[in-house]
């Protein structure tokens, strides 16, 4: 699972309303609040390259901006050198959009492929009809180099060796693979 390191790192903050207005009605706008959970593309709305910024949500504003993070469920945003290593590995797993941050070109990742737990070697806690915790969480065999799952309504993204490879050999900062699956949602 890809983990973010956003105690050390600045974090993007990009209004998402920005796109939200270029809804039809009130009915898409409200789906694509959820836009990961729904497996929705951003593409429609995407004029040229929107414009985010890079900060910390506390003084610390010496903070680093990272190569790789995460934006959203579902999303990743990439710096200029993540984006050279890892676009032909995820291209066709989700829509790579240009977002202008600190006068470089990042993209959002958006992931769009969906695969299965395999419900009889995954566990999740529920409460009240809502996910609090992924106690096991297992798949079965996939080709997909990045995807997401139902089973964490969207929450995590998961990858192949592939990704993890390519993120630890270029030392892309700010992201973690983690073999740990499990997690907790009480945040």
């Amino acid at each position: 699972m890809l983990q973010p390191d956003s105690y050390d790192y600045q974090q993007l903050h990009f209004d998402r309303r920005l796109f939200l207005s270029k809804a039809k009605n009130i009915q898409e706008q409200r789906q694509y609040l959820a836009f990961s959970l729904h497996n929705l593309p951003l593409e429609p709305f995407w004029e040229g390259s929107w414009v985010g910024e890079f900060r910390s949500d506390d003084d610390e504003s010496h903070r680093p901006i990272p190569d790789i993070s995460m934006w959203l469920p579902g999303t990743m945003i990439l710096s200029p050198k993540a984006y050279k290593v890892l676009a032909e590995l995820i291209s066709t797993c989700g829509e790579l959009l240009p977002v202008n941050c600190q006068g470089e070109r990042f993209y959002i990742f958006n992931c769009m492929t969906i695969v299965n737990a395999d419900e009889a070697g995954s566990r999740r806690t529920m409460e009240g009809g809502r996910i609090v915790s992924i106690d096991k969480l297992n798949f079965s065999p996939t080709s997909r180099a990045i995807f997401k799952t139902t089973y964490d309504n969207t929450w995590g993204l998961y990858c192949q060796e592939a990704v993890k490879d390519a993120i630890e050999r270029s030392h892309l900062s700010g992201m973690q693979v983690s073999e740990e699956l499990s997690r907790s949602f009480d945040q």
